[in-house]
């Protein structure tokens, strides 16, 4: 079996480290992988692919780029089944599909992380963009398609939610403070840093930031913050960081403060490597870690209710044997590539 898996670009993010996770882990099953960057811009990931086949980027200058088409296209006839990522690359892959005469599996896998707070549907996704099947990361997502998207057969709607790999551990030292917590996400208004700072501050915590900037505003508005409220020796901002779990061991205690997730990998890395955290309720991984962890979320932003649960984390720390358990049960890759193979075995009719 051969399998393109298509993004745009490798910035470090969440849909981006699901891409080289599944093209190294299905490579390893014996799946013939290749990946594919279809502007190849960002490549900060790049290096962590690890497939048997050399990525290949196409360098996309413009919608308008025949040479890009024409290189894709060839790509697309030579596989079985095309594994796209992302809505915007799926469009244009379809219509890569459409302008070539092509008669592949386009699978459209969908990592929308508004769906929460905005159920749009795409221009064009309702008639003329049709997958051979829709895969989402929530089963929010996946109720969404049902209700929106036409596939090329009505059961070829799967979740398949997000997993990695547990890393080894080393820690880093943080700043001298025993209470020491950390956010990892990339830093856009969606994440929610914004309310991290408030907590320092009330709460007098240092936090560590672990993101790229994907919104240069944003982080201007949030560095703005930090000098007018003089918490500078209570945060520190962290860009440069592809592997996170490395450095969690360094740390006591997590926090994840978006408003609309539809994983979030985050928390599953916290949970991988045994490290308590905090968390706003939104994503599919965190209606799975509820269920034994209920003390991990809540369902509000209210300051005080954050702090007393930080408070209660630190002095009370879970059980990382139970974590251990339930990261196995939920989020392995052994689990995330027999539903992988299993979905791509029904688009071939195997």
């Amino acid at each position: 079996m051969k399998v393109l898996q298509i993004i745009d670009n490798l910035y470090t993010g969440g849909a981006e480290r699901v891409m080289v996770n599944m093209c190294n882990w299905l490579d390893q099953a014996g799946v013939e992988i290749v990946p594919v960057l279809i502007d190849g811009r960002g490549t900060d990931l790049l290096s962590e692919i690890h497939t048997r086949t050399e990525p290949v980027i196409l360098k996309r200058k413009g919608r308008l780029d025949f040479s890009a088409a024409n290189r894709l296209a060839a790509l697309m006839k030579e596989t079985d089944i095309v594994h796209v990522h992302m809505r915007y690359n799926f469009r244009y892959v379809y219509l890569i599909k459409w302008l070539f005469g092509l008669s592949k599996p386009i699978i459209l896998h969908d990592h929308f992380g508004k769906i929460k707070i905005d159920k749009r549907v795409p221009f064009g996704f309702r008639w003329i963009f049709r997958p051979a099947a829709y895969i989402g990361v929530s089963t929010e997502l996946v109720q969404w398609a049902k209700d929106n998207l036409k596939t090329s057969n009505k059961d070829s709607f799967w979740l398949l939610q997000n997993a990695i790999s547990r890393e080894g551990k080393a820690a880093i030292p943080c700043l001298g403070n025993k209470s020491a917590l950390v956010l990892v996400s990339n830093i856009k208004k969606v994440k929610n840093q914004q309310f991290a700072l408030n907590l320092a501050e009330k709460g007098d915590l240092t936090i560590d930031f672990i993101g790229q900037i994907q919104d240069e505003n944003y982080f201007n508005e949030l560095i703005k913050y930090v000098r007018e409220r003089q918490i500078e020796r209570q945060t520190r901002f962290l860009h440069d960081v592809t592997n996170v779990q490395r450095l969690l061991g360094g740390y006591r205690l997590g926090i994840h403060t978006s408003i609309s997730e539809t994983g979030p990998l985050t928390i599953i890395e916290y949970l991988a490597q045994g490290l308590p955290f905090v968390a706003y309720r939104t994503g599919e991984a965190a209606e799975k870690i509820a269920e034994e962890f209920p003390e991990f979320f809540l369902d509000t932003f209210e300051v005080d209710a954050w702090l007393d649960r930080i408070r209660y984390l630190l002095e009370s720390p879970p059980d990382k044997e139970k974590m251990g358990a339930v990261f196995d049960k939920h989020f392995s890759k052994e689990n995330y590539i027999a539903q992988c193979l299993d979905i791509y075995h029904r688009i071939l009719g195997c």
